[in-house]
């Protein structure tokens, strides 16, 4: 398969992908400034943290079996087997995590029943964290499309709808999820099925790849579902509000490279490419993604003026945070090319280092409510991410070859 081939297979996967999660974070980003005119910084830093927490519930549940489905449900011996035991022990391993966390007063949220609600809604979070993976894997961007915009628009028109009440953030954020994550599991088991007809090539999931894959999750778990709790816990209050305003963009901005790696691990398992090639057929999309975080830092200032004059505050964080998003999108290639070469170990060792530097400048930086120190913060830990888990054929895929 000749170079451009390459590409052209990779953005018929990743384009579509990438061109859902744009969609999904564009409501999303309206979404949080429909809630940022309705609701004080203080109620949205304290329902931004408890979405954060559930959502890295959802991370730590299923982050584990993400990368495992993505690499082996299209060659699995038995699939369909495999993809309903795999669901079933991320929705419960997520709901007892949500459990804990309500028992223990983890979230400052004022719901009711407060361990039944983070229980229920951390197992059906886990799922739909878990169904990115898994519609990727067989294909079907289309039902990606419908159930990441579709609760994109869904969520945005009940926050309008519950405006003025109190537990409006929270209640639109989770009901179209007990909507949404039914459905995509239909959609998805009968695709699995018709898979396990097409397909003869088993392929063998060992303990160690799911063990070193949980323990990456757990360190990603760290900083995407840790920082703003840790924010929200010890600075509180506005502070808190601006921080997960730009916490929130620099979300949606990873993504973007952590579909990419993703798409670059499926299409290496599907073709049978090794990681050089693997890497290769993603180098036409680095150059766009970049070029789209460059021009969000020179915007910064106008991207935060439309949530109000209050969130203007946030702006040498939300620069320093889409900086470190470019230095991760060579992280996640090189994240992905370690996983194509089966070095499991090495990814969860990546992950855990920059959680460490990351967690640990955000609490001194949440500390003295300083935007600045929590920005360089998350830039240092990118920089260790890429650093450690740099393998030598980033360089090889991501190079233009000479042709005579």
């Amino acid at each position: 398969m000749n170079e451009k081939s390459l590409e052209h297979s990779l953005l018929r996967l990743f384009g579509p992908a990438v061109l859902t999660l744009m969609i999904a974070s564009g409501l999303g980003f309206v979404y949080w400034i429909v809630a940022a005119r309705f609701y004080s910084p203080a109620q949205v830093g304290e329902s931004g943290a408890t979405i954060s927490l559930i959502m890295g519930i959802g991370v730590a549940s299923s982050g584990g079996l993400y990368a495992v489905l993505l690499r082996t449900l299209s060659n699995h011996e038995n699939p369909r087997r495999f993809h309903f035991v795999t669901c079933a022990s991320v929705a419960v391993t997520g709901g007892f995590a949500g459990l804990i966390a309500g028992l223990l007063h983890v979230s400052t949220s004022t719901v009711r029943l407060q361990w039944l609600w983070l229980m229920v809604m951390s197992a059906i979070w886990s799922l739909f964290t878990l169904q990115d993976s898994i519609l990727i894997s067989l294909r079907r961007t289309k039902a990606l499309f419908v159930s990441n915009v579709g609760f994109g628009v869904v969520k945005l028109v009940l926050l309008i709808a519950f405006a003025g009440g109190s537990l409006g953030i929270l209640g639109s954020w989770a009901l179209p999820l007990i909507v949404v994550v039914p459905v995509v599991a239909l959609i998805a088991d009968r695709s699995v099925i018709n898979l396990a007809k097409a397909k003869s090539e088993a392929f063998q999931v060992t303990k160690s790849h799911v063990a070193a894959e949980y323990a990456t999750s757990f360190a990603i778990v760290a900083v995407f579902g840790g920082v703003p709790v840790i924010v929200s816990s010890i600075a509180g209050g506005t502070f808190a509000g601006v921080a997960y305003v730009c916490w929130m963009i620099y979300v949606a901005a990873e993504s973007i490279g952590t579909i990419l790696s993703s798409a670059i691990v499926s299409s290496s398992t599907e073709r049978g490419l090794d990681a050089a090639r693997a890497v290769r057929s993603a180098r036409s999309a680095v150059p766009l993604i970049l070029g789209l975080l460059a021009l969000s830092i020179l915007l910064a200032p106008v991207i935060l003026s439309i949530f109000g004059s209050r969130y203007e505050g946030g702006t040498s964080l939300l620069r320093l945070l889409l900086l470190s998003v470019m230095v991760r999108v060579f992280a996640n290639i090189s994240l992905a090319a370690r996983r194509v070469q089966a070095q499991f170990w090495r990814v969860a060792f990546s992950q855990a280092i920059s959680g460490v530097v990351v967690i640990a400048g955000v609490v001194i930086s949440a500390s003295h409510e300083s935007f600045l120190g929590i920005g360089v913060s998350l830039l240092l830990g990118s920089i260790v991410l890429f650093g450690v888990s740099l393998s030598e054929v980033v360089g090889q895929g991501l190079r233009k070859e000479e042709r005579n």
